[in-house]
Order: structure tokens, then C-alpha cells, then sequence
């Protein structure tokens, strides 16, 4: 347990970065959604794998 006790003073760093990476995920999503950039991917046709799995 001593190793998290240790780690235990980056959880303000570690916070500040996982809330930054959220926000450019739900940031780069509007954008898709809104304004249709970057480009969606298209439909493709499924692996063969998958329809048999399916």
C-alpha cells in the first residue's frame, strides 16, 4: 500500500489531464456531429469474421 500512499500526490495532476482528454474527446464529437469534421467514418461492409460470428 505504500506505493498508492506515494502516487497519492499526483492525483491532482492525473485529474487535470484525464478531465482534459475528456473534454477534446466530447470537443472533437460536437464538432463531428455539428459541423461534420473530422470526416465520419462510412459504412463499410462487415469482416467476414464477424458475420459468421454474428
Amino acid at each position: 500500500m505504500q506505493f498508492f500512499n506515494s502516487l497519492g500526490q499526483y492525483r491532482p495532476q492525473a485529474l487535470a489531464v484525464l478531465r482534459i482528454i475528456a473534454a477534446l474527446l466530447f470537443i472533437e464529437h460536437g464538432t463531428m456531429k455539428l459541423f461534420g469534421f473530422p470526416a465520419p467514418m462510412g459504412d463499410g461492409a462487415l469482416p467476414p469474421l464477424l458475420l459468421i460470428a454474428a
